[in-house]
């Protein structure tokens, strides 16, 4: 119900390209153990997306996994593509296991959007009070300051009733 925009960001592979380290984007940002699902990534796929030309690479079932610890010898063995046409969205869970492929062909870039949303209580990745000017923030709507975290009450979204104490508990 509430979320955070904690990153949106842009992944091109370019021919050539290495694939980057094994991780769940939950597990970057909260410690073990991974119990609920408190991250999500929405992926935009802006070109068709295969194999070869560095397609996510994911492990089916990862999100169950609570702890480091968990993470098989074979990960690495279990990856599968997540391929698609271009205008595709990915909705992946943030516990998911994952990296990005090599880009194994000669003449294909690979061009994805990445909206990376946390609950609120979760510091975001990036600081958009910093990163977005003045100006930018007094044009956004009401709607668009929460979900960028812009305002004071950014990570009480889940504690609505907090009032004053002799408010709360007015006799």
């Amino acid at each position: 119900r509430d979320v955070l925009i904690s990153n949106f960001t842009a992944n091109i592979a370019r021919p050539g390209s290495k694939s980057m380290a094994l991780h769940s984007d939950q597990s970057l940002v909260v410690p073990e153990p991974w119990v609920q699902p408190w991250a999500l990534n929405i992926i935009w796929c802006l070109t068709d997306v295969t194999f070869e030309n560095g397609a996510t690479l994911f492990i089916p079932g990862s999100h169950g996994w609570q702890t480091r610890a968990e993470v098989p010898a074979d990960a690495n063995k279990r990856l599968q593509p997540f391929e698609a046409k271009a205008g595709s969205i990915i909705v992946m869970e943030g516990r998911i296991w994952h990296t990005s492929g090599a880009n194994i062909t000669t003449d294909q870039d690979r061009a994805l959007l990445f909206g990376y949303y946390t609950r609120p209580f979760l510091r975001q990745q990036v600081n958009w009070n910093a990163a977005l000017s003045p100006e930018t923030q007094s044009g956004l709507s009401p709607q668009m300051r929460r979900w960028l975290g812009l305002d004071a009450n950014a990570n009480t979204g889940d504690a609505p009733d907090l009032r004053y104490l002799d408010d709360q508990f007015a006799n």
